[in-house]
């Protein structure tokens, strides 16, 4: 009888062990399934997602701006209370831009018209109004190689650059307009809780 008993368990066993195998490659197929559509959408969200910088946090400031066609962060420093990063493109793959900010506690924090970026011979800046700001202004390089784009609100100073080893064309003027004007700036001083 124990024998029989016996037996009958481990056979119980076997099958048990045989069921939970079948399961275990089946459970690996939906999931190795399950894994390369949720890639996909995965994927295709930070795809979505790299042409806006997003909901930066900067002094009490959010700053966001369109870079669709400079979405390679190549280098860059975010905190709360400086950012830089430098965004490379393959669209325009001689150019570098390069976005700036500071809140209104750093030594740089001012007047615009004297807010330039160092080791370049700046021209005098044009006062232009993109995205309706306390001050805004355009600065070209004297040599016609850079062009900056510059503002400050009440709580933060902030520009967009364009580099390029060569004068810049037409297009690319256009280009740092159009991501200039796509910036948004959202202050946030208000409801923020430490």
């Amino acid at each position: 009888m124990k024998r029989n008993m016996l037996l009958i368990i481990m056979s119980l066993l076997f099958l048990t062990a045989c069921t939970n195998q079948k399961q275990a490659n089946q459970s690996t197929t939906d999931t190795s399934m399950k894994t390369a559509e949720s890639a996909a959408r995965e994927t295709t969200s930070i795809k979505k997602r790299q042409y806006v910088v997003n909901n930066m946090l900067i002094g009490q400031s959010k700053i966001s701006f369109n870079n669709q066609d400079f979405a390679q962060l190549s280098d860059g420093k975010f905190t709360k209370s400086v950012l830089w990063g430098t965004f490379r493109s393959d669209k325009y793959p001689n150019i570098s831009l390069q976005l700036n900010a500071a809140d209104k506690e750093q030594k740089i924090y001012g007047d615009i018209n004297g807010y330039e970026l160092e080791d370049i011979d700046w021209d005098v800046a044009s006062p232009v109004q993109y995205v309706n700001v306390m001050e805004e202004a355009l600065q070209f390089s004297k040599d016609k190689k850079a062009l900056l784009y510059k503002a400050r609100t009440g709580d933060i100073i902030f520009s967009v650059a364009f580099f390029s080893d060569s004068e810049l064309t037409s297009q690319e003027i256009l280009a740092l307009k159009k991501i200039s004007k796509s910036i948004s700036i959202e202050y946030v001083g208000d409801t923020l809780t430490e």
